[in-house]
Protein backbone atom coordinates (compact mmCIF):
# COMPACT_ATOMS: atom_id res chain seq x y z
CA UNK A 1 0.00 0.00 0.00
CA UNK A 2 3.10 2.43 0.80
CA UNK A 3 4.25 2.10 -2.91
CA UNK A 4 1.22 2.39 -4.53
CA UNK A 5 1.19 6.47 -2.66
CA UNK A 6 3.72 7.12 -5.04
CA UNK A 7 1.98 6.95 -8.02
CA UNK A 8 0.27 9.73 -9.55
CA UNK A 9 -2.86 11.02 -7.53
CA UNK A 10 -6.25 12.14 -8.71
CA UNK A 11 -6.23 16.18 -7.92
CA UNK A 12 -9.68 16.10 -6.69
CA UNK A 13 -10.28 12.82 -4.76
CA UNK A 14 -6.39 12.28 -3.97
CA UNK A 15 -6.68 8.74 -4.74
CA UNK A 16 -3.62 7.20 -6.79
CA UNK A 17 -4.57 5.95 -9.84
CA UNK A 18 -3.95 2.44 -11.15
CA UNK A 19 -2.70 1.81 -14.72
CA UNK A 20 -4.73 0.06 -17.28
CA UNK A 21 -8.16 2.56 -16.18
CA UNK A 22 -9.56 4.82 -18.50
CA UNK A 23 -8.40 8.10 -17.69
CA UNK A 24 -7.00 10.24 -16.19
CA UNK A 25 -8.63 13.49 -17.97
CA UNK A 26 -6.83 16.66 -18.33
CA UNK A 27 -8.49 19.77 -16.85
CA UNK A 28 -7.66 22.95 -17.74
CA UNK A 29 -5.37 23.70 -15.06
CA UNK A 30 -3.24 20.89 -16.63
CA UNK A 31 -3.86 18.29 -13.43
CA UNK A 32 -5.50 15.38 -14.07
CA UNK A 33 -9.18 13.59 -12.66
CA UNK A 34 -9.76 10.36 -12.53
CA UNK A 35 -13.21 9.08 -14.34
CA UNK A 36 -14.94 8.13 -10.84
CA UNK A 37 -14.85 12.22 -10.10
CA UNK A 38 -15.50 13.17 -13.50
CA UNK A 39 -18.92 10.76 -13.59
CA UNK A 40 -20.07 11.30 -10.45
CA UNK A 41 -23.49 13.27 -10.13
CA UNK A 42 -22.72 14.60 -6.69
CA UNK A 43 -21.47 17.97 -7.80
CA UNK A 44 -22.07 19.68 -10.98
CA UNK A 45 -18.60 21.26 -10.57
CA UNK A 46 -14.60 20.04 -9.90
CA UNK A 47 -12.39 21.50 -7.19
CA UNK A 48 -8.48 20.86 -8.65
CA UNK A 49 -6.71 20.14 -4.94
CA UNK A 50 -3.52 20.94 -6.16
CA UNK A 51 -4.15 24.52 -7.48
CA UNK A 52 -7.71 25.07 -5.48
CA UNK A 53 -9.51 25.86 -9.09
CA UNK A 54 -12.79 25.01 -9.73
CA UNK A 55 -14.44 23.70 -13.51
CA UNK A 56 -17.46 22.94 -14.28
CA UNK A 57 -17.70 19.34 -15.81
CA UNK A 58 -17.49 18.94 -18.90
CA UNK A 59 -15.72 16.17 -21.78
CA UNK A 60 -12.13 16.83 -20.86
CA UNK A 61 -9.35 15.27 -23.64
CA UNK A 62 -7.53 11.97 -21.68
CA UNK A 63 -4.51 12.93 -20.11
CA UNK A 64 -1.74 11.08 -22.03
CA UNK A 65 1.20 12.37 -20.20
CA UNK A 66 -0.35 11.56 -16.41
CA UNK A 67 -1.30 7.80 -18.09
CA UNK A 68 2.43 7.34 -19.29
CA UNK A 69 3.78 8.83 -15.87
CA UNK A 70 0.99 5.95 -13.88
CA UNK A 71 2.63 3.14 -16.01
CA UNK A 72 6.55 4.20 -15.56
CA UNK A 73 5.59 4.39 -11.79
CA UNK A 74 4.03 1.09 -11.72
CA UNK A 75 7.02 -0.26 -13.44
CA UNK A 76 9.21 0.76 -10.23
CA UNK A 77 6.57 0.40 -7.29
CA UNK A 78 4.22 -2.05 -8.62
CA UNK A 79 5.82 -4.85 -11.08
CA UNK A 80 3.44 -7.26 -10.30
CA UNK A 81 0.50 -5.44 -11.27
CA UNK A 82 1.91 -5.54 -14.67
CA UNK A 83 0.06 -8.47 -16.72
CA UNK A 84 0.84 -9.35 -20.52
CA UNK A 85 -1.54 -7.74 -22.62
CA UNK A 86 -0.70 -9.85 -25.58
CA UNK A 87 -3.07 -13.09 -25.23
CA UNK A 88 -4.34 -11.46 -21.78
CA UNK A 89 -3.97 -15.17 -19.82
CA UNK A 90 -3.15 -13.57 -16.68
CA UNK A 91 0.80 -13.89 -16.65
CA UNK A 92 3.33 -11.72 -15.27
CA UNK A 93 4.49 -8.57 -18.10
CA UNK A 94 8.32 -9.44 -18.44
CA UNK A 95 8.46 -6.92 -21.73
CA UNK A 96 7.28 -4.07 -23.67
CA UNK A 97 6.43 -3.55 -27.35
CA UNK A 98 6.85 -0.35 -29.16
CA UNK A 99 5.04 -1.00 -32.28
CA UNK A 100 2.27 -3.04 -31.08
CA UNK A 101 2.37 -1.00 -27.12
CA UNK A 102 1.40 -4.11 -25.49
CA UNK A 103 2.89 -6.28 -22.54
CA UNK A 104 4.79 -9.08 -23.45
CA UNK A 105 4.70 -12.44 -20.73
CA UNK A 106 8.31 -14.36 -21.38
CA UNK A 107 6.10 -17.12 -23.30
CA UNK A 108 4.67 -14.08 -25.34
CA UNK A 109 8.31 -12.35 -25.98
CA UNK A 110 9.62 -15.57 -27.56
CA UNK A 111 6.57 -15.74 -30.05
CA UNK A 112 6.99 -12.54 -30.72
CA UNK A 113 10.84 -12.27 -31.49
CA UNK A 114 9.90 -16.10 -33.84
CA UNK A 115 7.18 -13.82 -35.98
CA UNK A 116 8.80 -12.83 -39.38
CA UNK A 117 5.83 -9.41 -39.01
CA UNK A 118 7.33 -8.58 -35.71
CA UNK A 119 10.59 -9.83 -35.09
CA UNK A 120 11.87 -6.66 -35.98
CA UNK A 121 9.40 -4.55 -33.37
CA UNK A 122 11.56 -2.68 -30.48
CA UNK A 123 11.53 -4.88 -26.86
CA UNK A 124 12.56 -3.48 -23.94
CA UNK A 125 12.23 -5.12 -20.49
CA UNK A 126 9.41 -3.64 -18.69
CA UNK A 127 12.24 -2.94 -15.62
CA UNK A 128 13.85 -1.01 -18.14
CA UNK A 129 11.14 1.38 -19.25
CA UNK A 130 11.67 4.10 -16.48
CA UNK A 131 15.64 4.69 -18.21
CA UNK A 132 13.83 4.50 -22.11
CA UNK A 133 10.98 6.42 -21.02
CA UNK A 134 10.81 7.34 -25.14
CA UNK A 135 10.02 4.08 -25.90
CA UNK A 136 6.82 4.47 -24.64
CA UNK A 137 5.81 6.44 -27.83
CA UNK A 138 4.41 4.25 -30.08
CA UNK A 139 2.96 4.10 -33.70
CA UNK A 140 -1.05 4.21 -32.79
CA UNK A 141 -3.50 3.08 -35.30
CA UNK A 142 -6.39 4.51 -36.29
CA UNK A 143 -9.97 3.90 -34.76
CA UNK A 144 -11.82 3.40 -38.21
CA UNK A 145 -9.22 1.53 -40.23
CA UNK A 146 -7.37 -0.72 -37.03
CA UNK A 147 -4.74 -1.90 -39.73
CA UNK A 148 -3.86 1.93 -40.60
CA UNK A 149 -1.08 3.56 -38.60
CA UNK A 150 -2.07 7.54 -37.91
CA UNK A 151 0.76 9.41 -40.57
CA UNK A 152 -1.46 12.59 -41.20
CA UNK A 153 -3.69 15.46 -39.19
CA UNK A 154 -6.25 17.45 -40.67
CA UNK A 155 -5.77 20.76 -39.93
CA UNK A 156 -9.42 22.08 -40.86
CA UNK A 157 -10.36 19.49 -38.83
CA UNK A 158 -7.90 19.16 -36.17
CA UNK A 159 -8.05 15.92 -36.08
CA UNK A 160 -5.05 13.16 -36.42
CA UNK A 161 -5.64 11.10 -39.90
CA UNK A 162 -4.65 7.58 -41.44
CA UNK A 163 -3.88 7.00 -44.91
CA UNK A 164 -7.45 5.41 -45.57
CA UNK A 165 -9.25 8.58 -43.58
CA UNK A 166 -7.80 11.00 -46.12
CA UNK A 167 -8.48 9.34 -48.98
CA UNK A 168 -12.18 8.72 -48.13
CA UNK A 169 -14.04 10.73 -45.03
CA UNK A 170 -10.99 13.17 -45.32
CA UNK A 171 -10.69 13.56 -48.90
CA UNK A 172 -11.05 17.35 -49.48
CA UNK A 173 -9.36 18.63 -46.37
CA UNK A 174 -6.14 20.25 -45.77
CA UNK A 175 -3.55 17.59 -44.39
CA UNK A 176 -0.65 17.06 -43.95
CA UNK A 177 2.66 14.50 -42.59
CA UNK A 178 1.64 14.58 -38.46
CA UNK A 179 5.58 14.61 -38.32
CA UNK A 180 5.42 18.24 -39.90
CA UNK A 181 2.29 19.02 -38.11
CA UNK A 182 3.76 18.03 -34.79
CA UNK A 183 7.01 20.09 -35.44
CA UNK A 184 5.29 23.15 -36.59
CA UNK A 185 3.52 23.26 -33.03
CA UNK A 186 6.60 21.80 -30.55
CA UNK A 187 7.91 25.03 -32.35
CA UNK A 188 4.95 27.14 -30.28
CA UNK A 189 5.17 25.39 -27.42
CA UNK A 190 9.24 25.87 -27.18
CA UNK A 191 8.45 29.71 -27.66
CA UNK A 192 5.92 29.14 -24.79
CA UNK A 193 8.21 27.15 -22.33
CA UNK A 194 10.90 30.24 -22.97
CA UNK A 195 8.48 32.49 -21.91
CA UNK A 196 7.01 30.75 -18.60
CA UNK A 197 11.00 29.60 -17.80
CA UNK A 198 11.94 33.76 -18.07
CA UNK A 199 8.70 34.21 -15.85
CA UNK A 200 9.76 31.45 -13.51
CA UNK A 201 13.39 33.26 -13.00
CA UNK A 202 11.61 36.43 -12.18
CA UNK A 203 8.75 35.10 -9.71
CA UNK A 204 12.00 32.92 -8.18
CA UNK A 205 14.21 36.41 -8.17
CA UNK A 206 10.73 38.32 -6.48
CA UNK A 207 10.09 35.15 -4.16
CA UNK A 208 13.86 35.62 -3.05
CA UNK A 209 13.18 39.32 -2.60
CA UNK A 210 10.07 38.98 -0.49
CA UNK A 211 11.56 36.09 2.02
CA UNK A 212 14.70 38.73 2.37
CA UNK A 213 12.35 41.78 3.09
CA UNK A 214 10.33 39.70 5.73
CA UNK A 215 13.98 38.72 7.33
CA UNK A 216 15.52 42.11 7.22
CA UNK A 217 12.06 44.00 9.15
CA UNK A 218 12.94 41.94 12.22
CA UNK A 219 16.51 43.88 11.70
CA UNK A 220 15.10 47.21 11.37
CA UNK A 221 12.46 46.65 14.00
CA UNK A 222 15.82 45.95 16.60
CA UNK A 223 17.53 48.85 14.91
CA UNK A 224 14.52 51.02 15.32
CA UNK A 225 13.93 49.86 19.19
CA UNK A 226 17.74 50.47 19.63
CA UNK A 227 17.40 54.59 18.59
CA UNK A 228 14.00 54.31 20.99
CA UNK A 229 15.82 53.34 23.83
CA UNK A 230 18.71 55.56 23.29
CA UNK A 231 16.61 58.60 22.98
CA UNK A 232 14.49 57.91 25.72
CA UNK A 233 17.64 57.29 28.18
CA UNK A 234 17.75 60.73 28.33
CA UNK A 235 14.21 61.55 29.42
CA UNK A 236 14.33 58.69 32.18
CA UNK A 237 11.14 58.29 33.95
CA UNK A 238 9.16 61.24 32.73
CA UNK A 239 9.29 59.34 29.13
CA UNK A 240 8.73 56.11 30.57
CA UNK A 241 4.99 55.62 29.14
CA UNK A 242 5.90 57.20 26.01
CA UNK A 243 8.69 54.90 25.20
CA UNK A 244 6.05 51.58 25.59
CA UNK A 245 3.77 53.21 23.58
CA UNK A 246 6.28 53.56 20.66
CA UNK A 247 7.31 50.18 21.42
CA UNK A 248 3.89 48.87 20.88
CA UNK A 249 3.80 51.21 17.55
CA UNK A 250 6.71 49.34 16.42
CA UNK A 251 5.77 45.72 16.81
CA UNK A 252 2.32 46.87 15.09
CA UNK A 253 4.14 48.56 12.35
CA UNK A 254 6.41 45.37 12.08
CA UNK A 255 3.19 42.77 12.08
CA UNK A 256 1.37 44.86 9.63
CA UNK A 257 4.05 44.99 6.81
CA UNK A 258 4.74 41.36 7.71
CA UNK A 259 1.36 40.46 6.91
CA UNK A 260 1.34 42.38 3.76
CA UNK A 261 4.96 40.79 3.31
CA UNK A 262 3.66 37.33 4.05
CA UNK A 263 0.33 37.85 1.69
CA UNK A 264 2.64 38.91 -0.85
CA UNK A 265 4.76 35.98 -0.70
CA UNK A 266 1.96 33.62 -0.65
CA UNK A 267 0.66 35.34 -4.37
CA UNK A 268 4.10 34.50 -5.48
CA UNK A 269 4.45 31.23 -4.28
CA UNK A 270 1.03 30.25 -6.20
CA UNK A 271 2.11 31.75 -9.27
CA UNK A 272 5.06 29.92 -9.04
CA UNK A 273 3.98 26.66 -8.99
CA UNK A 274 1.74 27.86 -11.32
CA UNK A 275 4.20 28.02 -13.63
CA UNK A 276 6.51 25.35 -12.49
CA UNK A 277 3.48 23.01 -13.14
CA UNK A 278 3.11 24.08 -16.23
CA UNK A 279 6.47 24.08 -17.50
CA UNK A 280 6.77 21.04 -16.25
CA UNK A 281 3.80 19.46 -17.97
CA UNK A 282 4.98 21.08 -21.33
CA UNK A 283 8.30 19.08 -20.38
CA UNK A 284 6.58 15.69 -19.84
CA UNK A 285 4.56 16.36 -22.93
CA UNK A 286 7.70 16.25 -25.44
CA UNK A 287 9.16 12.98 -23.44
CA UNK A 288 6.06 10.63 -23.13
CA UNK A 289 3.28 11.84 -25.64
CA UNK A 290 2.76 10.96 -29.39
CA UNK A 291 1.54 13.55 -31.45
CA UNK A 292 -1.82 12.40 -31.87
CA UNK A 293 -2.00 12.20 -28.05
CA UNK A 294 -1.07 15.60 -27.78
CA UNK A 295 -3.55 16.68 -30.88
CA UNK A 296 -5.84 15.71 -28.17
CA UNK A 297 -4.98 17.96 -25.81
CA UNK A 298 -3.85 20.55 -27.39
CA UNK A 299 -6.34 23.39 -26.90
CA UNK A 300 -6.22 23.01 -23.19
CA UNK A 301 -2.39 23.58 -22.96
CA UNK A 302 -2.59 26.40 -25.50
CA UNK A 303 -5.13 27.99 -23.32
CA UNK A 304 -3.57 27.66 -20.26
CA UNK A 305 0.34 28.37 -21.06
CA UNK A 306 -0.83 31.37 -22.59
CA UNK A 307 -2.62 32.45 -19.81
CA UNK A 308 -0.13 31.51 -17.31
CA UNK A 309 2.27 32.62 -19.71
CA UNK A 310 0.52 36.35 -20.02
CA UNK A 311 -0.33 37.13 -16.19
CA UNK A 312 0.73 39.87 -14.72
CA UNK A 313 3.73 39.54 -12.61
CA UNK A 314 3.53 40.54 -9.48
CA UNK A 315 5.42 43.81 -8.34
CA UNK A 316 8.23 43.52 -5.26
CA UNK A 317 10.27 46.28 -4.02
CA UNK A 318 12.36 46.21 -0.87
CA UNK A 319 11.96 50.01 -0.49
CA UNK A 320 8.50 49.51 0.12
CA UNK A 321 8.78 47.35 3.60
CA UNK A 322 11.27 49.35 5.35
CA UNK A 323 10.67 51.91 8.27
CA UNK A 324 12.62 54.60 10.11
CA UNK A 325 12.09 55.89 13.56
CA UNK A 326 11.39 60.23 13.66
CA UNK A 327 12.17 61.07 16.77
CA UNK A 328 12.30 64.86 18.32
CA UNK A 329 14.78 66.61 20.77
CA UNK A 330 14.52 67.27 24.19
CA UNK A 331 13.59 71.49 23.43
CA UNK A 332 10.42 72.34 24.57
CA UNK A 333 9.48 69.12 26.20
CA UNK A 334 6.98 70.03 27.67
CA UNK A 335 4.73 70.96 24.94
CA UNK A 336 6.04 68.24 22.90
CA UNK A 337 5.71 65.77 25.13
CA UNK A 338 2.31 64.16 23.51
CA UNK A 339 3.55 63.85 20.45
CA UNK A 340 7.57 62.60 20.37
CA UNK A 341 8.32 60.86 18.17
CA UNK A 342 7.04 58.90 14.90
CA UNK A 343 7.10 56.00 12.86
CA UNK A 344 7.38 56.37 9.30
CA UNK A 345 7.38 53.82 6.47
CA UNK A 346 9.66 54.54 3.30
CA UNK A 347 7.59 53.02 0.56
CA UNK A 348 5.71 53.80 -2.43
CA UNK A 349 2.08 54.18 -1.32
CA UNK A 350 3.59 54.98 2.52
CA UNK A 351 1.51 54.13 4.96
CA UNK A 352 1.11 56.29 8.44
CA UNK A 353 0.15 55.28 11.97
CA UNK A 354 -2.35 57.59 13.47
CA UNK A 355 -4.09 57.63 16.99
CA UNK A 356 -8.42 58.52 16.96
CA UNK A 357 -9.61 60.32 20.14
CA UNK A 358 -9.67 57.29 21.65
CA UNK A 359 -6.10 56.42 21.93
CA UNK A 360 -6.49 53.69 19.26
CA UNK A 361 -4.10 53.40 16.18
CA UNK A 362 -5.01 53.43 12.87
CA UNK A 363 -2.85 52.76 9.37
CA UNK A 364 -3.40 56.08 7.37
CA UNK A 365 -2.46 54.04 3.27
CA UNK A 366 -0.87 56.84 1.11
CA UNK A 367 -2.13 54.69 -2.11
CA UNK A 368 -0.28 56.00 -5.55
CA UNK A 369 -3.09 57.24 -7.35
CA UNK A 370 -2.76 58.02 -10.95
CA UNK A 371 -4.86 59.51 -13.50
CA UNK A 372 -6.29 56.88 -15.77
CA UNK A 373 -4.74 57.83 -19.99
CA UNK A 374 -7.16 55.22 -21.41
CA UNK A 375 -10.26 55.82 -19.80
CA UNK A 376 -9.55 60.32 -20.35
CA UNK A 377 -12.27 61.73 -22.88
CA UNK A 378 -9.89 63.00 -25.53
CA UNK A 379 -12.75 64.60 -27.26
CA UNK A 380 -13.18 67.28 -24.45
CA UNK A 381 -9.80 66.80 -22.41
CA UNK A 382 -6.39 66.06 -22.25
CA UNK A 383 -3.00 64.98 -19.82
CA UNK A 384 -0.42 67.24 -20.58
CA UNK A 385 3.18 65.26 -20.28
CA UNK A 386 3.86 66.88 -16.67
CA UNK A 387 0.55 64.84 -15.82
CA UNK A 388 -2.08 67.62 -15.36
CA UNK A 389 -5.26 67.81 -16.37
CA UNK A 390 -6.80 70.67 -18.36
CA UNK A 391 -9.67 71.48 -21.15
CA UNK A 392 -9.44 71.04 -24.33
CA UNK A 393 -9.03 68.09 -27.14
CA UNK A 394 -5.08 67.57 -28.04
CA UNK A 395 -4.08 67.79 -31.46
CA UNK A 396 -4.27 64.00 -33.10
CA UNK A 397 -4.68 62.41 -29.73
CA UNK A 398 -6.07 59.06 -30.38
CA UNK A 399 -9.03 57.50 -28.18
CA UNK A 400 -8.51 54.56 -26.33
CA UNK A 401 -11.16 51.83 -26.71
CA UNK A 402 -12.10 52.19 -22.83
CA UNK A 403 -12.44 55.84 -22.69
CA UNK A 404 -15.58 57.50 -21.76
CA UNK A 405 -17.38 59.35 -24.03
CA UNK A 406 -19.26 61.65 -22.25
CA UNK A 407 -17.58 62.51 -18.37
CA UNK A 408 -15.23 65.23 -18.88
CA UNK A 409 -12.61 63.57 -17.60
CA UNK A 410 -10.97 60.42 -16.17
CA UNK A 411 -10.85 57.89 -13.03
CA UNK A 412 -7.48 57.03 -11.44
CA UNK A 413 -6.30 53.67 -12.63
CA UNK A 414 -6.92 52.04 -10.12
CA UNK A 415 -10.12 51.93 -7.13
CA UNK A 416 -9.96 52.63 -3.63
CA UNK A 417 -9.95 49.72 -1.12
CA UNK A 418 -12.35 48.99 0.96
CA UNK A 419 -10.47 47.72 4.42
CA UNK A 420 -8.13 50.83 4.71
CA UNK A 421 -8.28 54.62 5.63
CA UNK A 422 -6.94 56.75 2.65
CA UNK A 423 -5.54 59.62 1.78
CA UNK A 424 -4.73 61.63 -1.94
CA UNK A 425 -4.48 65.34 -2.53
CA UNK A 426 -5.61 67.12 -5.77
CA UNK A 427 -4.55 70.40 -6.74
CA UNK A 428 -6.32 72.91 -8.90
CA UNK A 429 -5.25 76.31 -10.67
CA UNK A 430 -8.40 78.51 -11.81
CA UNK A 431 -8.39 81.47 -13.56
CA UNK A 432 -12.20 82.69 -14.35
CA UNK A 433 -12.68 84.21 -18.02
CA UNK A 434 -16.00 85.27 -17.05
CA UNK A 435 -19.24 85.17 -14.81
CA UNK A 436 -19.74 80.91 -15.46
CA UNK A 437 -23.81 80.75 -14.22
CA UNK A 438 -24.45 77.54 -13.03
CA UNK A 439 -21.88 75.83 -14.92
CA UNK A 440 -19.35 73.53 -13.19
CA UNK A 441 -15.48 74.81 -13.77
CA UNK A 442 -14.14 71.63 -12.13
CA UNK A 443 -14.75 68.88 -9.94
CA UNK A 444 -12.57 65.77 -7.89
CA UNK A 445 -13.94 63.19 -5.27
CA UNK A 446 -14.93 59.66 -5.80
CA UNK A 447 -17.56 57.60 -6.90
CA UNK A 448 -18.61 54.55 -8.21
CA UNK A 449 -17.62 53.77 -12.02
CA UNK A 450 -20.94 51.84 -13.14
CA UNK A 451 -22.95 55.37 -13.87
CA UNK A 452 -20.18 58.00 -13.91
CA UNK A 453 -19.79 58.10 -17.91
CA UNK A 454 -23.98 58.08 -17.78
CA UNK A 455 -23.14 62.41 -18.22
CA UNK A 456 -20.61 65.17 -18.27
CA UNK A 457 -20.22 65.16 -14.30
CA UNK A 458 -20.13 63.13 -11.60
CA UNK A 459 -21.59 65.41 -9.19
CA UNK A 460 -25.07 63.60 -9.67
CA UNK A 461 -23.66 60.11 -9.21
CA UNK A 462 -26.03 58.64 -6.55
CA UNK A 463 -22.91 56.84 -5.10
CA UNK A 464 -20.60 59.73 -4.87
CA UNK A 465 -19.13 62.49 -2.72
CA UNK A 466 -17.47 65.03 -4.41
CA UNK A 467 -16.20 68.84 -4.42
CA UNK A 468 -16.82 71.42 -7.25
CA UNK A 469 -16.63 74.60 -8.35
CA UNK A 470 -19.36 76.62 -9.40
CA UNK A 471 -21.71 79.80 -9.23
CA UNK A 472 -23.24 79.88 -5.53
CA UNK A 473 -26.91 81.47 -5.36
CA UNK A 474 -25.57 82.42 -1.51
CA UNK A 475 -22.26 84.53 -2.08
CA UNK A 476 -23.18 85.49 -5.88
CA UNK A 477 -19.42 84.58 -6.96
CA UNK A 478 -17.60 81.48 -7.71
CA UNK A 479 -18.04 78.49 -4.45
CA UNK A 480 -16.07 75.29 -3.60
CA UNK A 481 -19.05 73.20 -2.93
CA UNK A 482 -19.44 69.64 -2.03
CA UNK A 483 -21.93 66.97 -2.96
CA UNK A 484 -22.95 63.67 -1.66
CA UNK A 485 -25.29 60.83 -3.13
CA UNK A 486 -26.02 63.45 -6.26
CA UNK A 487 -27.82 65.92 -3.74
CA UNK A 488 -27.05 67.46 -0.26
CA UNK A 489 -25.13 70.23 -1.58
CA UNK A 490 -22.83 72.32 1.19
CA UNK A 491 -21.27 75.73 -0.03
CA UNK A 492 -17.94 75.29 1.83
CA UNK A 493 -17.63 78.99 2.08
CA UNK A 494 -14.56 80.20 0.06
CA UNK A 495 -15.80 82.74 -2.35
CA UNK A 496 -13.06 82.92 -4.83
CA UNK A 497 -12.67 85.97 -6.86
CA UNK A 498 -14.84 86.48 -9.97
CA UNK A 499 -12.92 88.63 -12.35
CA UNK A 500 -11.17 88.28 -15.25
CA UNK A 501 -7.15 87.19 -14.55
CA UNK A 502 -7.63 86.75 -10.99
CA UNK A 503 -5.97 83.46 -10.60
CA UNK A 504 -6.06 81.16 -7.71
CA UNK A 505 -4.13 78.19 -5.95
CA UNK A 506 -6.35 75.50 -4.91
CA UNK A 507 -4.95 72.35 -3.00
CA UNK A 508 -7.00 69.75 -1.08
CA UNK A 509 -7.15 66.68 0.99
CA UNK A 510 -9.50 63.65 0.91
CA UNK A 511 -9.39 61.41 3.83
CA UNK A 512 -11.52 58.13 3.06
CA UNK A 513 -12.42 55.68 6.07
CA UNK A 514 -14.40 52.85 3.90
CA UNK A 515 -14.97 51.07 7.51
CA UNK A 516 -16.91 54.47 9.14
CA UNK A 517 -18.53 55.42 5.57
CA UNK A 518 -16.93 58.78 5.75
CA UNK A 519 -15.25 61.40 3.69
CA UNK A 520 -13.39 64.45 5.18
CA UNK A 521 -12.11 67.39 2.67
CA UNK A 522 -9.55 69.19 3.53
CA UNK A 523 -8.38 72.51 2.70
CA UNK A 524 -4.34 71.80 2.67
CA UNK A 525 -3.10 75.11 2.56
CA UNK A 526 -4.99 75.94 6.11
CA UNK A 527 -4.82 72.91 7.55
CA UNK A 528 -9.00 72.92 7.83
CA UNK A 529 -11.38 70.51 7.50
CA UNK A 530 -13.63 72.09 5.24
CA UNK A 531 -16.45 69.33 5.58
CA UNK A 532 -16.82 65.73 6.93
CA UNK A 533 -19.48 64.13 4.79
CA UNK A 534 -21.23 60.64 6.63
CA UNK A 535 -23.31 58.13 5.90
CA UNK A 536 -21.14 57.09 2.77
CA UNK A 537 -22.51 53.14 1.23
CA UNK A 538 -19.85 50.83 2.66
CA UNK A 539 -19.16 48.32 0.88
CA UNK A 540 -18.82 49.97 -2.98
CA UNK A 541 -15.99 50.13 -4.94
CA UNK A 542 -15.09 54.02 -5.21
CA UNK A 543 -12.85 55.37 -7.56
CA UNK A 544 -11.58 58.98 -7.28
CA UNK A 545 -12.58 61.06 -10.38
CA UNK A 546 -10.77 64.31 -11.86
CA UNK A 547 -13.44 66.12 -14.13
CA UNK A 548 -12.52 69.82 -16.01
CA UNK A 549 -15.44 71.55 -17.96
CA UNK A 550 -16.53 74.71 -20.05
CA UNK A 551 -12.84 76.04 -20.97
CA UNK A 552 -14.10 78.73 -22.37
CA UNK A 553 -15.17 80.36 -18.86
CA UNK A 554 -12.13 79.43 -17.38
CA UNK A 555 -8.51 78.23 -17.49
CA UNK A 556 -8.10 75.09 -15.05
CA UNK A 557 -5.38 72.89 -14.49
CA UNK A 558 -5.76 69.69 -12.40
CA UNK A 559 -3.16 67.49 -10.67
CA UNK A 560 -2.94 64.94 -8.80
CA UNK A 561 -0.51 64.18 -5.53
CA UNK A 562 -0.18 60.96 -4.06
CA UNK A 563 2.02 58.32 -2.85
CA UNK A 564 5.60 59.54 -1.20
CA UNK A 565 5.07 62.89 -2.81
CA UNK A 566 2.51 63.69 -0.05
CA UNK A 567 4.63 65.31 2.99
CA UNK A 568 3.59 64.93 6.38
CA UNK A 569 4.21 67.41 9.35
CA UNK A 570 2.92 67.35 12.72
CA UNK A 571 0.07 69.75 12.11
CA UNK A 572 -1.17 67.29 9.29
CA UNK A 573 -1.06 64.49 11.28
CA UNK A 574 -3.38 65.84 13.81
CA UNK A 575 -5.97 67.38 11.81
CA UNK A 576 -6.25 63.79 10.54
CA UNK A 577 -6.24 62.17 13.65
CA UNK A 578 -8.86 64.94 15.08
CA UNK A 579 -10.98 64.02 11.18
CA UNK A 580 -10.81 60.23 12.11
CA UNK A 581 -12.36 60.99 15.34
Amino acid sequence: MAAKERLPSCTVCQMPYVYDTRGPFLLPCLHSVCENCLKTESDRTLLCGTCQETFPKSSFPIDAVTRKEILLSTTVHNTHELLCTNREDGNQAMSWCQECEAFLCEHCQVAHGDMKATRKHKVILVQDLPKFPQTLKGMPYCHQHSLHPVTFHDSSCNVPLCAMCVLTEHVSCKTEDIETAWNTHRTFLEDKAVTLTAKLDRLMGCRTLQRDIGQSLKLQQDAVEEVIRYTFKKLHLMLDQREQELKIEVNESTKFLTHRSDQQLLTLEGEVDKVTQNLDFIQKLNLLSYPVEHFAMMDTIDNRTMAVAESELPRVKSQEYSFTFSRDGPQRLQQQISSLGGLFTNRIGADVVLKDNGGRNHILQIPPLKMDKTRLNTDLVHIRDDEILIHGKQFQQERSHGSFRNYSGTISCHPLTQSDIQYWEVKVFLEPFQNPGGLLLFETGACVQASIDDGETACGNVHSFVMFAALCDVHRGICVQSRKHGRDTTCLQNVLENTEGAATDLWYGFLFNPMEGSVSIVDVKSGCVLVQLTHMETGLEYWPVFGVFNGHLAKVHMSLVSGVNITFDGHKKRWMQSALG
